[in-house]
């Protein structure tokens, strides 16, 4: 009985710690437009920070999207890309990293997209908060 309850208590504070760890490792950010959605994701391992920024078209043209700009700025700085547009789940990954620090969730990040001569603005906000 009582290897039972040292058990369980163990497996208790593995969830906890294992939660906390994750809590304050990786901060998302999302929203949406008209017509596309963003998630900016952190991801920080051991002394690195992974960036991964998706981006979706949610709209109903059967236009080809091939050439796209993305650019997206925050408090920690700014990105811009030209990129295609995977014709199959109608999305864009960029995925990069550095040693900086994670950053608050406090600060929204501003997007912009252009394609085909059409643009839209909007804004990801932290799903942490």
């Amino acid at each position: 009985m009582k290897k039972a309850i040292v058990v369980s208590i163990g497996f208790i504070a593995l969830v906890i710690i294992t939660y906390v760890y994750i809590s304050n490792n990786i901060i998302v950010f999302a929203g949406q437009g008209n017509v596309w959605s963003a998630q900016l994701r952190y991801e920080r391992r051991g002394g690195n920070l992974k960036e991964i920024f998706t981006l979706r078209y949610d709209g109903e043209s059967k236009e080809k999207i091939d050439d796209v700009l993305i650019s997206y700025e925050c408090l920690y700085g700014s990105y811009t890309a030209r990129r295609n547009l995977d014709s199959k789940n109608k999305q864009i990954r960029i995925v990069s990293g550095g040693n900086s620090d994670l950053p608050k969730g406090d600060n929204p990040v501003k997007v912009r997209v252009e394609w085909n001569q059409q643009e839209e603005e909007f804004y990801l906000r932290s799903l942490h908060n």
